[in-house]
This record gives structure tokens, C-alpha cells and sequence, in this order.
């Protein structure tokens, strides 16, 4: 077995130098930049042998084994694709490791909101690409970068269909929506399509009388059809069954009323829970065509991870939060800058006499 360790000015020279002092069967070690910082050093090993180098090979060649060389260039860029990637990985791990500063909290703070390991790693890649600054500043273009962030317009052209599961707040958000579209000069319109639920009529109608609108009833997608036609010049809002996105019938007639609507579909979604089960609600809510979000109780949540992680594995923007039980806070429009800022708050919080156990294990490397 030979082991070297040759150089070059750039990757692909370093490449090429293995290929033709050690052959195509080499295997690749370790790769790393210079110590100087200009170029690359590659350590491979191939077992010794009595044939020449593979550059007099292909020189030797009879025409008819040119046909290997082809398959042979297409290793030798999977080869250098999995190098750079290696070479990427690394620059993560001085990066998480050694080059932040000690006093930096952006990775400390996402593994305290539980944000998954490997969204952690895309997010730290893009802090590599930031201009220098505050944290809040670099971890917003992380989440720039990870996350989308839409609001939602004030006087929607389309109906605005709030979906959810049971019990996170989809009649409440729905009347903060319609709060928002009385003052942008909207004439809301309010639409249950659960008149099977207990108290569900009669509070989408006091709703609709603090807000002096209308509030009505839609018992079948074609009568919600038919409400939406009879009032396409209003701002239209309509609430809808809790939904158990693993039973297959529900997720079928849920289907059916975000058709008859003709609108868009908005997930309500409360802060907390297993992250796993909330990435597999989000996935579920994009198939059915999802594409924003509304937030609830990041008032009496402590982390946040799992709805970053939901959002960023659903590609569902996240346009709003409920950051209070009172009908008059109205939404806050999520946007980076302000995510960031809320991430780092709450990790500050957890600093430095409540939990110093806990902050030195969210600065101490993952095994993982």
C-alpha cells in the first residue's frame, strides 16, 4: 500500500496529480486546504503494482479500449464532487466549532429551540456567506435563506381559508384576519363551514357583530360555492372543520371545500409539539396546496424549532403569529430580521443563572 500526500493549486490540479502519480484506483483519504491558503492537499492510497501511471495507460492504449475513458472522466467528476463536498462539510465544522465567536449565540440559540440538526448545518452555511454584523442580523439571512416569509394582504383578492387542527385557533385567527380587512376599509364577509360543531355558529356570529359584518353558513362545498359568487366584491373569510390530516376522507373533503372556495388556503398552526409530527403536518397541508402560515401561541411557547423546521420541510412561507389571546393584538407579520431577533431573545432568557447546565451542552458540538 502507497499513501501520499500531494498538492496543487486548486482542487482539480491536486485531482489530477493523484490520478496520474497513483492511478485511477486510488482512494481518497483526506483533503484539506493549504496551510498557506492557497491551494489544496489531497493524502490517497492505491496498492502497489507493477503497472505504469494511468496517464501512460490512456497514452498506450489500443483505440479500441478508449471507450473506458469516458466512464472513467464521469468517476473522476463524482470523485471531485464528493471531495468538494467533504471540503464543504469541513468548513461547517471549523465554523460551528472554532471559527465563531465564543461569544456568538446563533447555533447555541437553534439548538435551544430544538431547530433539527441538518436544518442547523444549511443555516450555518449561509451565515458563512453573510457580511459581518450582529447576530440577529447574520441568523436573519440564514433564515432568509431557509425559510419563505409571506404576509397576507390586508384586503385579499381571493378568499382566505383557514385550515388547521382541531383546537389551534383557526376561528380566532380567522376574525383577527377580518380585523385587519375592516381596517384596511374592507367589508368582511364571515364564513363558517362547521355548523356540526358546538358553539360554532354562534361565535363566528359575535365575531361578525364586534366587527359589524356579515357571518353566515356554508353546510356543502357548493353552497360555500354559491357564497363566495354571491359576494365576490367583499373580503371573504371562511372557517373550517378541525382537520386529522392522517384520515384520508377528511383530507378528501377538505380538498373539496378549498375547491368550491376558489381561495387560498391558510394553515393555522400552534407553537410546540414534537417536531417530527409538525413536519408531517406541514407536508400534509402543502399537498393540499398550502403555501402560508399563521402561528398561534408563540406567546406560551418557550422554543421554537418545530415550526421553523414545519415550515422549511412543507416550503410553506410563514406570514403571520398570534402572540397574545386578545382579539385586539391583532397578527405580527413574521419576517426574518424578526424571527431572529424573537430566537435569540429566547435564548438569552435561558442565560445566564436560570440553566448554565444547559447553555455549555448547546455550546459543546453535536456528536451527530
Amino acid at each position: 500500500m502507497r499513501i501520499r500526500t500531494l498538492s496543487g493549486n486548486s482542487l482539480a490540479d491536486a485531482m489530477r496529480k493523484v490520478r496520474e502519480e497513483m492511478g485511477p484506483e486510488a482512494v481518497i483519504l483526506q483533503v484539506e486546504e493549504a496551510k498557506s491558503g492557497k491551494g489544496f492537499m489531497i493524502r490517497a492510497a492505491a496498492e502497489d503494482t507493477d503497472a505504469p501511471p494511468a496517464a501512460e495507460q490512456t497514452a498506450s492504449a489500443e483505440p479500441g479500449a478508449r471507450a473506458i475513458i469516458q466512464p472513467q472522466a464521469d468517476m473522476e467528476r463524482r470523485i471531485e464532487r464528493e471531495l468538494r463536498q467533504r471540503l464543504r462539510q469541513q468548513r461547517l465544522r471549523h465554523y460551528f466549532h472554532q471559527a465563531i465567536d465564543p461569544d456568538a449565540a446563533i447555533i447555541p440559540a437553534l439548538r435551544f429551540h430544538k431547530v433539527p440538526e441538518v436544518l442547523i448545518e444549511r443555516m450555518a452555511a449561509s451565515c458563512l456567506e453573510a457580511d459581518p454584523g450582529p447576530d440577529e442580523d447574520i441568523l436573519a439571512h440564514a433564515l432568509e435563506r431557509a425559510i419563505a416569509f409571506g404576509p397576507l394582504p390586508p384586503r385579499p383578492a381571493r378568499p382566505l381559508v383557514v385550515v388547521g387542527s382541531p383546537g389551534h385557533g383557526k376561528s380566532t385567527v380567522l376574525a383577527r384576519l377580518a380585523v385587519r380587512a375592516v381596517t384596511a376599509g374592507a367589508n368582511p364577509i364571515l364564513i363558517t363551514t362547521d355548523p356540526a360543531k358546538a358553539g360554532a355558529v354562534s361565535q363566528i356570529e359575535t365575531y361578525a357583530s364586534l366587527l359589524k359584518a356579515q357571518a353566515l353558513i356554508a353546510e356543502t362545498p357548493a353552497a360555500l360555492s354559491q357564497l363566495v359568487k354571491d359576494h365576490s366584491n367583499s373580503a371573504v373569510f371562511v372557517d373550517t372543520p378541525g382537520l386529522n390530516h392522517l384520515a384520508a376522507e377528511e383530507s378528501a373533503g377538505m380538498r373539496d371545500l378549498l375547491n368550491a372556495s376558489g381561495g387560498e388556503a391558510v394553515w393555522v398552526c400552534a407553537a410546540g409539539g414534537d417536531t417530527d409530527d409538525l413536519i408531517e403536518t406541514a407536508q400534509a397541508y402543502a399537498r393540499l396546496g398550502v403555501r402560508r402560515a399563521i402561528f398561534t401561541r408563540l406567546d406560551s411557547t418557550r422554543r421554537l424549532g418545530s415550526i421553523i423546521a414545519a415550515a422549511s420541510a412543507g416550503r410553506i412561507a410563514m406570514a403571520h403569529a398570534a402572540s397574545s389571546a386578545f382579539l385586539a393584538d391583532g397578527l405580527e407579520t413574521l419576517n426574518p430580521h424578526g424571527v431572529a431577533t424573537r430566537l435569540l431573545q429566547g435564548y438569552a432568557k435561558m442565560l445566564p443563572e436560570s440553566a448554565p447546565a444547559e447553555a455549555a451542552e448547546l455550546n459543546t458540538p453535536s456528536s451527530s
